[in-house]
């Protein structure tokens, strides 16, 4: 009943691409993923609290690669302990450099922060919604960027 052919996932017959050299001499500025949504805590000062965020990450590419290892930039998701903000990003960005063998790269993280307000004449409160980007881009050689 078993009549799955297996033989195709001996991974020692799969070349490692995007560690392979590029003869073709073409650097990438950004290489990446985009779109990745990832449940994490937020730290802000109104606390900490659970959202989903979506992340971009992406390396330069020198022109001696044929690619990079895109399992890594989710790999890296996944490593993060504990509640995310600015500095968090930074730190995760930096990370990513030597990871991925990668000179400069960015990330950039966008969640919806909600906020009780209160309405000036009623005091009726209810949750008004915030967009929130956080974009740090790292060198190998400078300090990082951040925006918020």
């Amino acid at each position: 009943m078993n009549d799955l052919n297996t033989s195709f996932l001996n991974t020692q017959a799969l070349p490692d691409v995007q560690g392979s050299d590029d003869a073709r001499s073409l650097a990438i500025e950004r290489v990446g993923i985009r779109g990745i949504k990832h449940p994490i805590q937020v730290q802000s000062g109104f606390g900490s609290f659970p959202t989903v965020a979506r992340f971009e990450m992406d390396v330069a590419l020198p022109a001696d690669q044929k690619g990079t290892h895109m399992s890594r930039f989710v790999q890296l998701l996944q490593d993060q302990q504990g509640a995310y903000d600015g500095a968090v990003i930074v730190d995760m960005a930096k990370k990513m450099l030597p990871l991925l063998q990668a000179k400069q790269g960015r990330m950039q993280m966008q969640y919806t922060h909600f906020v009780k307000k209160s309405a000036p004449i009623s005091a009726v409160e209810s949750w008004m919604d915030y967009e929130v980007t956080y974009l740090a881009q790292v060198k190998e050689s400078l300090d990082q960027i951040l925006e918020v």
